[in-house]
This record gives structure tokens, sequence and C-alpha cells, in this order.
């Protein structure tokens, strides 16, 4: 045969690979030593080998693939709100993967979409997450089933997004909201969930202490596994790039 059974697969693969690279070239490089929005509510030992440069465990191809469904959901997302705003109403402001900067906690990070209204003087942040149907169980599944708290670290994003946009000062007045918007990948079920302004407080509380425990650190034996938010939850080092560095 020309090509090897496997020829889709590795070409996929290999195009993926240079879609995160391009990503990472456009999004991250030069801004490494900056804290990551996305990382809200995660490990402050991830955090700190993250702004280190320290190199972690690339991830492996399977979930790079399922990294990419959700992407592309994203991509859908975002193409079908521009059109909206050309077709429906051009008053409109649409921001897509909009950059913050926040720094006094010296953090950086990018909203899927922003909606601004400035006859109203209001802005909708959304941040959109794929969910597979264990994950959509807790969050909206028969009242039995459900763990309030399953998406923390998301609401603490979505609140670090809020914080960012009032540091731009023609926004700082505003009125903000945020909407948490849930894609199933089993079913294509979408689900809405505001949050409520306590997670502001809350984002301002994780950061300041991420700062407060890593400004003095030196060596990742200065943050032990075990010590305060290291990890910030119990499931994080089973998923970490630093796990195999990690003590």
């Amino acid at each position: 045969m020309i090509v090897s059974h496997d020829f889709l697969e590795v070409a996929y693969d290999n195009y993926l690979n240079a879609l995160n690279n391009k990503r990472k070239r456009e999004f991250y490089i030069g801004h490494e030593d900056k804290y990551s929005a996305s990382s809200a509510g995660q490990c402050f030992k991830k955090h700190w080998y993250k702004a280190n440069k320290y190199e972690g465990t690339p991830i492996d191809q399977r979930t790079n693939r399922l990294f990419r469904l959700g992407t592309m959901v994203h991509e859908d997302v975002q193409l079908a709100i521009i059109k909206y705003k050309e077709e429906e109403n051009k008053d409109l402001i649409i921001g897509i993967e909009t950059e913050i900067n926040i720094p006094l906690f010296n953090v950086r990070g990018h909203i899927d979409i922003v909606i601004i209204d400035t006859k109203q003087k209001e802005i909708l942040i959304y941040d959109m997450k794929t969910a597979h149907s264990f994950k959509w169980k807790l969050l909206f599944g028969q009242i039995k089933n459900r763990e309030p708290n399953s998406d923390a670290g998301y609401r603490l994003q979505l609140a670090t997004y809020i914080l960012g946009m009032r540091e731009i000062e023609e926004y700082s007045s505003y009125d903000f909201s945020g909407i948490l918007w849930y894609y199933k990948k089993d079913t294509s079920h979408v689900k809405s969930s505001f949050i409520d302004d306590r997670w502001i407080q809350e984002a301002i509380d994780y950061w300041g202490e991420v700062n407060t425990t890593l400004d003095e650190v030196t060596e990742p034996d200065d943050l032990p596994r075990g010590s305060y938010g290291i990890p910030s939850q119990d499931w994080e080092c089973g998923y970490c790039p630093f796990e195999t560095i990690c003590k």
C-alpha cells in the first residue's frame, strides 16, 4: 500500500500538534511569567511551575483530539455570534478571544466571547465549556446526583475575566454579567448558568492568596505537596502535567 493503516491518525495528530504550536506562539509565548486566568482555582504549585517555564509532560494524542472537539465548538459559536452582529444587531460590540490583564495579580487571559452594549453600558461575558455526561450529571442531573461546587473553578475563571474587563478604563463603570455556556458532547444539549456577584470576591481572594504564597518562592521544594493550596482539589494531581516532577 502507498500509506500505512494508521496514516489518517498520524496525519491528524500532526495537524493538531501544529495547531497547538501556532496557538502557543500567538497567545502564550512571551507571557509565561503571567498566571493564567483559565487556571483559576487550581493548584498554587502548578501556577508556579508554569510561571517559571518548567516543562510538563505533554498531553497524549487522544486527549489532544478530545480538546480539539471542544475547540471546534468554540470556533463555531464564535463565528455564529459574529454573523449575528453583522446581520441582526450592528450596534453591539463583539469581542472574540479578548485579552485581559490584571497587573495587581499578574494574571492574563483570553475571554471566549464579550458582548458590549454601549447604549445600555452593559457587558456580557461568555465562557464556553464542553462537558461529558458525568460532568453534566453533576451540574444539571437529578438533584441527588448534583454537586453544587463541581464547577467552582469555572466560576472563578469567569469572575477573573470580569475583573480583567473592569481594568479597561472605558468599561470600568459598566454593568457586568457572566455566563457559563455548557455544551454536552454526548448529546449536543446546551445550558447556560449565570454566576452571582460573590464569585468576584472569591476570585480576588484566590488570586491574592496565589500571589502571597508564591511571591517569595524560589525553588519548588518551597512548595511541598500537601501544604496550603497544593493541590487545591484532590483530583488535580492525576491530571497535572507536572505530576512527575512534583514532590
